[in-house]
């Protein structure tokens, strides 16, 4: 409005109304706006900035705090920092109040609610945010935890995490977690749960900017229903049997019908489309508990249950089985007998193999990584690098590195014909770096 009474248009909000409106001594005009609820700058350009990612607050007033400038808004308290050039709005308290003033008694801020009431604010050292419970679906696997946060000279963040499998935490949880230290991925402290809840406690201005948990969900079993036959059906001669299943985890599922004539005591394979075995593994499957011969059987059958393998490849595996055969019997002689469930050899091994077939020169191993020296110490990372190349990780087949043995996968990018050189490295919990 210029002095002579004539009106411009300094920003088109295209909002039904304007709610709450601060000059700043910038020069910047702070708006909100009703009852979509958006918070605008307008700087004196009139280049209109958003403040806030979601159009939710009835905001009524604007009220300058120190250098900062807050939003009264219905649903809480939002802060802005008017010298940030690319300032958000923040939440600072969540207060559900329908505000009509502010003022000052004895130097302290005071908030004046609809109803009556007069709020003071005052600046604490340290706030806690407990965040919702985390529902996973089912029982899961917590991976690593990840985070990003503002610290000015002299602030602090902790997060914690604690697990259960109630909807809210009761005696049944585990109690909290020691606090976590690599913001780029700390390994979860806590048990296996399908609900997770996590604590951060900030202090002195300090400012969590997201937060990233990642998990493995348990192996659901798939469900199965015959459609064809139904009870005390008698069928005879030929019968067709349809039948339908599901996974809720998404897993391709293979299918083995089982009969049985006394009343399910026993029963016998009708016709299977899997020849593998699907049982839980024991100590009797171990390495040492093996012939030569069966353990080459195991090997050629995982290799033929291989499609990424190329064939000329897969060939040359064939063809030195009884040596990988060999070398696998002499390093699981090297393991103790108490440590040799589930063993894997952990000694040095070389393989050799004539690759020069390969067209493409892009190679997809599959090895398996074992913390035999100390069983139970999960491991945490697989690095790999070829020749004096940079380190690269490698990628875990169950999506997550947090046990004791990990079968995990590499693969290369295009190398130029001749030798090659792979070297990997296995990190668990505890280990330094």
């Amino acid at each position: 409005m210029e002095p002579i009474g004539v009106a411009e248009a300094i920003a088109d909000l295209r909002e039904a109304t304007v709610s709450a409106l601060f000059a700043h001594s910038s020069g910047d005009l702070f708006v909100g706006t009703m009852p979509s609820g958006n918070l605008y700058r307008v700087r004196p350009d009139r280049t209109l900035q958003p403040l806030a990612d979601q159009s939710r607050w009835s905001v009524r007033l604007w009220m300058p705090y120190g250098e900062m400038l807050l939003a009264l808004a219905s649903e809480g308290v939002l802060r802005v920092d008017p010298s940030q050039p690319s300032a958000r709005a923040e939440l600072m308290a969540r207060l559900r109040h329908d505000w009509v003033g502010y003022g000052h008694i004895a130097d302290k801020p005071v908030l004046v609610s609809a109803n009556g009431q007069l709020l003071t604010m005052e600046l604490v050292e340290e706030g806690i945010y407990l965040s919702p419970v985390l529902d996973a679906q089912t029982i899961a696997r917590w991976g690593t935890i990840r985070w990003s946060a503002s610290l000015p000279e002299g602030a602090e963040v902790q997060i914690q995490t604690r697990s259960g499998n109630t909807r809210e935490p009761d005696a049944s949880w585990s109690g909290w977690s020691g606090t976590y230290g690599e913001p780029t991925g700390s390994a979860v402290f806590s048990p296996p749960a399908r609900f997770l809840q996590v604590r951060v406690i900030l202090r002195h201005n300090a400012r969590l900017n997201s937060l990233v948990v990642s998990y493995m969900p348990a192996n659901r079993p798939p469900e199965a229903r015959l459609q064809s036959l139904k009870p005390y059906t008698v069928a005879s001669g030929k019968y067709t049997l349809h039948w339908s299943a599901r996974d809720h985890d998404g897993d391709s599922l293979r299918f083995e019908v089982q009969l049985s004539s006394d009343g399910g005591q026993s029963w016998t394979p009708l016709k299977s489309a899997d020849k593998q075995s699907n049982q839980q593994a024991s100590p009797n499957d171990s390495p040492r508990n093996k012939s030569n011969a069966e353990l080459q059987q195991l090997l050629l059958a995982d290799l033929d249950a291989s499609p990424d393998i190329p064939e000329a490849v897969k060939a040359q595996i064939r063809a030195q089985a009884p040596e990988m055969v060999e070398q696998m019997r002499k390093a699981v002689e090297t393991i103790p007998v108490e440590s040799a469930q589930f063993a894997t050899p952990t000694r040095e091994n070389r393989l050799v193999w004539d690759t020069t077939q390969h067209p493409d020169g892009v190679y997809l191993l599959r090895l398996m990584a074992s913390d035999q020296p100390v069983p139970g110490v999960a491991i945490t990372a697989v690095q790999y690098r070829v020749d004096d190349g940079e380190w690269l990780s490698a990628e875990p087949l169950d999506g997550l590195f947090d046990s004791s043995d990990e079968p995990f996968r590499i693969r290369t990018k295009p190398l130029p014909k001749g030798a090659h050189r792979v070297v990997i490295r296995v990190l668990r919990r505890g280990d330094p770096g």
